[in-house]
């Protein structure tokens, strides 16, 4: 009892942990100049219900002025950040089958998993480089269709 018990509070701990960095990671990379920033000291615009974080005034002013350019780069931060997390998926809008019989659909867009409704979105989104992916998958339209407000989903 007490070993089920204490691998149980491990595999609690080892949860938590992990959710709080991935809600909060370390490091980003600058939306506009490419380079990593620390969260900590990152300058920072208003962005759909959200924020993205910035190396410098520059970068963000250069990010005010033209936003459509930087689009699917600070949907893929307000992601990575925890702001807005996946609900569907963002190809299709579709739900996404959790079946523990089949392997699940996934992709990778820069390091980071995306769940997708079936195999037709896994081997079109599998076909693009990885730019093409992030733009596929974070453009508005994709990002509408596959993603929430994190404190909007219960």
């Amino acid at each position: 009892m007490n070993k089920i018990l204490s691998t149980s509070i491990i595999l609690f701990c080892a949860i938590i942990l992990s959710s709080s960095i991935e809600a909060n990671p370390n490091k980003l990379t600058c939306l506009v100049s490419g380079e990593e920033i620390s969260l900590s000291n990152a300058e920072t615009v208003k962005y759909k219900d959200g924020k993205v974080y910035f190396c410098c005034p520059g970068c963000s002013s250069d990010f005010a002025e033209n936003t459509n350019q930087y689009t699917a780069a600070a949907n893929f931060q307000l992601v990575l950040t925890s702001q807005y997390i996946q609900s569907t998926c963002p190809a299709t809008g579709r739900k996404i089958k959790k079946d523990a019989k089949v392997e699940p659909k996934v992709v990778k867009v820069n390091g980071h998993t995306v769940e997708l409704c079936c195999g037709g979105c896994l081997k079109k989104t599998t076909k693009m480089t990885n730019a093409k992916r992030m733009e596929f998958l974070f453009s508005d339209k994709s990002f509408k269709n596959g993603y929430v407000l994190a404190k909007s989903k219960k």
